[in-house]
């Protein structure tokens, strides 16, 4: 019995040493443990549930009125959504408390993916700073991705006398606290980019809040605010038709929609930081496998010359391709930039400063 038991181990050794030998087998043996590998994969991200998108209408939640920056990306990229996939797609203006409605709103919403929201980096990191929001962020909202980066142009009211950077800093240095701004929350560069304004010029303007810059615009052609700091989506139509007066903008280049308007830096005043990004976000919780679908289908969408050449006319650049990670990192730098931004600019902590 054991002479047999041993004969047929030393068969086995040597059929197997034959297998491994004959590339054909090894080719088999190859790409079956590759499936496995591959099944395992998928096993571990899940797929995404049935009927998603189609189940119910998704909610692409926006802490701004609407016709601003923020509204705009969201309804075009929602649009694109609903072609592609199937689904609807359909954006909710939540607006107040510098954002932290919409914020609230969507960090209780079921982690199901049928909750999106649209902010910019900064808001996500500011937030908790202001205290305007009683939970981290980070843990309450899963990154889905970096949509675009949009410029913000200085403009000013037609009526004031003003034409350039230098004619503004005299004129308010001459007028201390008679000049106000509208911000669209203190989270936003049109706040914080003022903010920014006021520390390197030495000047004194004043604050008025609003839900949203596409209302402030309307108070500023009318004459009610004399500043405003938006982004060339939000402003870009009124400035076309003359009836704000653009001083500079924020790009690194000039504008290939408004060639006449100096950056920053050509001013006289590069350390001017006001830029805008906006991404795409989903409840914190939400299965890996939607996060992972959403990220694939706006990164197509986003990479379509079409809707490049749409968001350039508008003012806005998208993002290359990226992951959900990619923006996670994103928004930790933007959290240690704006901890150094309030560090050293303690007034501004204060609302409405």
């Amino acid at each position: 019995l054991h002479l047999s038991i041993r004969r047929q181990r030393q068969m086995c050794i040597r059929d197997r040493e034959e297998v491994m030998n004959n590339p054909l087998c090894n080719r088999i043996l190859m790409l079956v443990a590759a499936s496995c590998l591959s099944a395992g994969a998928m096993a571990q991200s899940g797929s995404v549930p049935d009927g998603y998108p189609k189940k119910m209408p998704v909610r692409i939640i926006a802490g701004v009125a609407a016709g601003g920056g923020t509204d705009v990306i969201a309804r075009e990229v929602a649009n694109q959504l609903t072609g592609r996939t199937g689904g609807s797609f359909i954006v909710e203006n939540k607006t107040g408390a510098s954002g932290a409605i919409a914020m609230q709103f969507v960090a209780k919403a079921p982690p199901d993916g049928y909750t999106l929201y649209v902010a910019s980096n900064s808001a996500i990191a500011i937030a908790p700073m202001l205290k305007t929001v009683d939970f981290d962020t980070r843990k309450a909202f899963a990154p889905v991705i970096h949509m675009d980066t949009q410029a913000y142009l200085l403009t000013v009211a037609p009526q004031l006398p003003i034409h350039n950077l230098k004619e503004l800093i005299t004129y308010a240095k001459a007028n201390p606290g008679k000049l106000n701004f509208g911000s669209s929350g203190y989270t936003s560069p049109s706040y914080t980019g003022m903010v920014d304004f006021r520390n390197l010029t030495g000047t004194k303007i004043e604050n008025v809040p609003y839900k949203g810059a596409a209302t402030a615009a309307l108070d500023a052609i009318a004459g009610r605010l004399q500043l405003l700091f938006g982004s060339s989506v939000t402003v870009g139509t009124h400035v076309k038709a003359r009836k704000l007066r653009p001083i500079l903008t924020t790009a690194t280049r000039r504008s290939k929609v408004f060639p006449d308007v100096p950056t920053a830096t050509e001013a006289g005043l590069p350390e001017l930081d006001a830029v805008i990004t906006h991404s795409l976000f989903a409840t914190g919780g939400t299965p890996r496998s939607i996060i992972l679908a959403l990220n694939k289908e706006v990164n197509q969408i986003l990479q379509n010359p079409a809707m490049i050449e749409k968001m350039a006319a508008d003012g806005s650049d998208a993002e290359p391709p990226n992951s959900p990670e990619d923006l996670a990192s994103r928004i930790d730098k933007e959290i240690v930039k704006w901890t150094r931004f309030y560090k050293e600019n303690p007034e501004a902590l204060k609302l409405g400063s």
